[in-house]
């Protein structure tokens, strides 16, 4: 599967794709801030830090599995700047790499707290994962909701203090009356810079 095509699919999996809105809480004074779960979860790891996901995405029997690293460039007390780099392969070498930087501001409008998600939180959870003979204690939340037009998504994702970006595992389900769309990412491997 090309890599653009990729892209836009992994843009719908997400939530991310153009036209979807959020209403803005505001006052007087403009947007309400409040701080940045994905923020969060990079600030307390230094330069260097990263994680590597396999990202399996399958689309009317259609499957592609790419790699993502995600680096932590900078660290700052208002934002932190991440290098997302997806592959075909796990080496991260070749014409299919996609890389992308991104600037993670510490405070946000409330109304984008959720994010890639659907909505609010719905479940929770905690259960133990091992990772290549690691055991992490993680922590799950679960949301969902519908999309209109027969359509509807829900989200668990398991997070890990340890973990630079914090993400163990993301399962993602959009159910369209054309059929589904299942997202989900796995840790492969990570390292924590001193």
């Amino acid at each position: 599967m090309k890599a653009i095509t990729y892209a836009f699919l992994l843009g719908l999996a997400c939530g991310t794709q153009p036209g979807c809105s959020r209403r803005e809480d505001k006052t007087d004074e403009g947007p309400v801030l409040v701080a940045n779960p994905r923020y969060k979860r990079w600030a307390n790891f230094k330069e260097g830090s990263y994680c590597v996901l396999r990202h399996n995405l399958s689309i009317a029997k259609r499957v592609a599995l790419m790699y993502q690293r995600a680096t932590l460039l900078e660290v700052s007390d208002t934002q932190v700047v991440i290098k997302t780099r997806e592959s075909e392969r796990l080496t991260f070498d070749g014409e299919d790499v996609i890389s992308r930087t991104e600037v993670i501001p510490a405070m946000i409008p409330e109304s984008q707290v959720y994010g890639d998600e659907p909505g609010p939180v719905v479940k929770h959870g905690v259960e133990t994962i091992r990772l290549r003979g690691e055991t992490l204690q993680t922590r799950w939340e679960e949301s969902g909701g519908s999309l209109g037009v027969g359509a509807s998504m829900i989200s668990r994702v398991w997070y890990c203090e340890r973990i630079p970006g914090q993400v163990v595992r993301h399962n993602h389900t959009t159910t369209m009356p054309a059929g589904k769309m299942i997202s989900i990412k796995m840790l492969v491997k990570y390292h924590i810079a001193e």
